[in-house]
């Protein structure tokens, strides 16, 4: 593999990994509840990115182009989960104001939460898989492809982890501590939002 090759292969990656979404979402949400859980929500979010580089190294993403119902029902049941998080996540906030005390409004397991947001999303495998098969194939050993997906997982860890710890820093968390509730009221709307239009589009 060519140098020009990596380049191009962790240019993309860059661009995926922080690419908007679920998983930047919540980490920003808990990250703003405080550094502890914000670091623990982008562990949980990287260990699900490691699970689907993995499933595409191992082939699974080519087996799913090739069973489209099996993508359709993965695609469902990350929906599903996706959904559950947010409807979770609307009653711990309601329960929250009508406490009158600070909650973050999504379920309390960090680690977990960060993971089931990144599992979720089903597409995140065939999307790897896309990525990767050019370069996990012929001349790359098995020694070097390993070493390009922990190096892509480190890419990954970096980032997301940077994320938590620069919104979880003092001078940020005066100036959006406060609205924190609301932050995480509008993650749990879109998780459901997000949840709701994964299993119409599977469906449809």
């Amino acid at each position: 593999m060519t140098a020009g090759q990596v380049a191009a292969l962790f240019g993309v990656w860059a661009i995926a990994v922080i690419s908007p979404g679920p998983d930047l979402v919540v980490v920003l949400d808990r990250a703003l509840a405080g550094r502890r859980h914000g670091v623990a929500t982008a562990l949980g979010v990287v260990s699900g990115i490691s699970v689907w580089l993995v499933a595409a190294f191992a082939g699974l993403a080519t087996l799913v182009r090739a069973y489209p119902g099996l993508m359709t029902g993965l695609q469902v049941a990350g929906g599903l989960l996706l959904a559950t998080l947010g409807v979770l996540g609307l009653r711990g906030w309601r329960r929250s104001r009508a406490a009158a005390r600070p909650a973050g409004p999504l379920p309390r397991g960090d680690v977990a939460l960060g993971l089931a947001t990144n599992l979720a999303n089903p597409k995140a495998m065939v999307f790897f898989g896309a990525v990767l098969t050019p370069f996990l194939r012929g001349e790359v050993s098995a020694v070097a492809s390993l070493a390009l997906v922990s190096a892509m997982v480190g890419v990954a860890l970096a980032w997301f982890c940077g994320v938590a710890v620069a919104a979880s820093h003092p001078s940020v968390n005066r100036r959006l501590g406060r609205a924190q509730p609301w932050v995480g009221l509008l993650a749990s709307a879109l998780f459901v939002a997000v949840g709701v239009a994964f299993v119409i589009a599977a469906l449809g």
